[in-house]
């Protein structure tokens, strides 16, 4: 999954995580300095991916965690990542490919960097 295509036909180039942990502290850290309304946003589409079939709803649900509250989740993150790396691993792409789109969208609303 090196490529997604954006809204406009272009394509954004999407980093793979695996064995990266640094581009995966990296998106950690945009989580963690979201303002509370994205928290708020991720935890409400987690929750309606686990109702609904479609969209892996955990990841998000755990992002929006991190972002509401830092400490308190990030053990629940770290427990995700030890006991299913690779649904961890897809779901942490997930969310950069999610975070990077809202900052193309939106810019400024996520601090978190794009990619060209």
């Amino acid at each position: 999954m090196s490529d997604s295509p954006s809204m406009n036909g272009s394509s954004l180039a999407i980093a793979t995580l695996d064995g990266d942990p640094a581009r995966a502290e990296e998106t950690r850290r945009s989580l963690s300095s979201l303002p509370p309304e994205i928290g708020v946003l991720l935890i409400t589409v987690g929750v309606i991916g686990l109702v609904l079939p479609g969209p892996i709803g955990t990841p998000f649900f755990i992002a929006g965690g991190l972002a509401l509250w830092p400490r308190g989740f990030r053990k629940v993150e770290h427990w995700f990542e030890r006991k299913y790396p690779k649904m961890h691993d897809g779901g942490m792409q997930q969310i950069e490919r999610f975070l990077v789109d809202l900052e193309k969208r939106y810019p400024g609303t996520t601090n978190h960097p794009t990619e060209s």
